[in-house]
């Protein structure tokens, strides 16, 4: 018994442990709509979840909440959709249930989903985006199509862009961030994308 001990502390110790970086990406902007695709990059340690939690903040959740059965917003796990639900409409939080094939390892879920903006209140834009509660967010990156009329970060204090791809540019926020600071371009200019980009969302 006394060989276990330690072993069986470590254990106690690193259950549950669960890193995860996110990156937000700018799919298009229409006269109407933003489109987003927020992934986040998953290592679940020591273990495996059954379910998890995101938190969705008040901005975005007011919005998709009723209309996520006309497809406002939906999830992915490692590319395959995902089933989720609302526990408490009052609250933040959707719940995805992996009962059947539980998260263990490096895994991928993703969010799509589109955010309304009204040009005619500015061009400027605190994009809400969701939160991994159970998980140590190290960093969250912001994607954006390197073209003149693509959205850029703007008042991004704790924002600092990162040298990537000719066609992007990326910006990373230490840690885990519930917006992102947008300037979006004039819509007197074509939308940048299609306007029809993000179909499968609520239009």
């Amino acid at each position: 018994a006394t060989a276990q001990g330690p072993l069986q502390a470590a254990l106690a110790i690193h259950e549950g442990e669960v890193e995860a970086s996110s990156t937000v990406t700018i799919e298009g902007v229409s006269r109407q709509w933003v489109s987003v695709s927020q992934t986040f990059d998953v290592d679940v340690r020591y273990g495996r979840l059954s379910s998890i939690e995101l938190l969705i903040p008040d901005a975005l959740r007011e919005y998709i909440q009723p209309a996520a059965s006309r497809g406002a917003i939906e999830f992915l796990v490692s590319g395959d959709p995902a089933l989720f639900h609302w526990p408490d409409p009052e609250q933040p939080l959707v719940v995805i249930d992996r009962t059947m094939r539980p998260l263990r390892g490096e895994v991928a879920i993703e969010a799509r989903f589109k955010f309304p903006w009204d040009q005619g209140q500015g061009e400027r834009l605190s994009l809400p985006v969701l939160a991994l509660p159970i998980a140590e967010t190290t960093a969250t990156r912001c994607s954006l199509p390197d073209t003149d009329l693509a959205p850029v970060i703007v008042d991004g204090q704790g924002w600092r862009q990162i040298p990537t791809a000719p066609d992007a540019q990326v910006w990373e926020y230490s840690g885990s961030t519930l917006a992102v600071p947008l300037a979006l371009p004039p819509m007197s200019s074509a939308p940048l994308g299609p306007e029809t980009v993000g179909a499968p969302f609520c239009s």
